[in-house]
């Protein structure tokens, strides 16, 4: 589902056992999630901060998802459209 972080995972050699044991879950739950995209706020800084990468790279789909993206932000209280901007994500890293 989400390209970049696939290759920023293989970029840095990490399993997904390693990414995993990293967010504090297991391995089937971060395949899992990897494939639905059901992240937890938490989750995705973390991701965000051992990759080094905005949200918006790391998580970019080409249009697959889109429901599921506008929504899970809804849930979330987090407006997914503010992402980009200055000071939105400033403590990810």
């Amino acid at each position: 589902m989400f390209r970049n972080l696939e290759a920023e995972q293989a970029r840095l050699g990490y399993t997904n056992t390693d990414v995993a044991k990293k967010l504090g879950i297991s391995r089937v739950s971060y395949e899992n999630k990897k494939k639905n995209g059901k992240f937890t706020t938490l989750e995705i800084k973390s991701l965000c901060k051992l990759f080094k990468c905005k949200f918006d790279y790391l998580f970019y789909t080409d249009g697959e998802g889109e429901e599921w993206y506008s929504g899970h932000w809804a849930q979330t209280g987090i407006n997914h459209y503010d992402i980009g901007k200055p000071n939105v994500w400033a403590d990810y890293r």
